[in-house]
């Protein structure tokens, strides 16, 4: 004869940290036109909003990750050039890329100061080499110039 236990364990809401909307914010209902006006390259991005950035490109631009196993590399890549606090390091992490994209968050995310450019990226002071390419209507899709 065999007896089961069940225990309750009440369900708790996770919030969202840093790292959950830098990996898996895909920029759900934002205004992705811009990409039609960017010039064939490479784009650095985290896996979700990767998978939206090459579905809507046509082909013209390349995406560094999506969420499948084959890409840990590419994400691991992502996430040392958002946490590293360097500057040269940073810089190596993102040569080959001609673009850097991300989803706007909140600020003040627990997390946030594990990743100098990301807290970076979402107060508009991005650092050396990285450039806002311009948008005509605001968007939760920031989208970095990489200076080479």
């Amino acid at each position: 004869m065999a007896t089961s236990f069940y225990f309750v364990v009440p369900f708790e809401r996770k919030t969202a940290d840093a790292f959950d909307h830098l990996l898996w914010n895909d920029c759900k209902g934002a205004d992705f036109s811009l990409l039609a006006t960017l010039p064939p390259g490479q784009v650095m991005t985290p896996p979700a909003l990767g998978l939206e950035i090459a579905r809507r490109s046509q082909d013209s631009l390349t995406v560094s990750s999506v969420p499948f196993h084959r890409a840990a590399p590419a994400i691991g890549r992502v996430l040392r050039a958002f946490m590293s606090s360097s500057n040269n390091e940073r810089n190596a992490l993102l040569a080959g890329f001609d673009y850097l994209a991300v989803c706007r968050a909140p600020l003040g995310l627990v997390g946030s100061e594990k990743m100098p450019l990301f807290d970076a990226i979402m107060t508009g002071s991005a650092g050396p080499g990285l450039h806002p390419v311009s948008s005509v209507k605001q968007s939760d899709l920031i989208v970095l110039r990489i200076e080479k």
